[in-house]
């Protein structure tokens, strides 16, 4: 299985996901309140970082990142909600 740019296999991707996607969607939705948006976001998260080829120190590193990002995209919408 070939590596990506960020050092990271499709395999090692997927653990990371499957680690990191329930805890997530449950962070999301304490924003949003919306389950099944929480979940669509985490996904786009997650393939924004893929596709992006973002590189982590280590496995500290890739959870804080996550975090981070799924609450920056959270505050996003809510922001664009209160705009509209």
């Amino acid at each position: 299985m070939s590596e990506h740019k960020n050092g990271l296999s499709l395999h090692s991707f997927k653990l990371l996901f499957e680690r990191l996607y329930p805890q997530l969607c449950l962070f999301a939705c304490n924003y949003l309140n919306d389950l099944e948006a929480s979940k669509a976001l985490v996904q786009d998260v997650f393939i924004k970082v893929w596709e992006n080829e973002v590189v982590f120190l280590n496995e500290q590193h890739s959870t804080d990142y996550f975090y981070k990002a799924v609450k920056q995209q959270c505050l996003k919408i809510y922001n664009l909600n209160i705009d509209s």
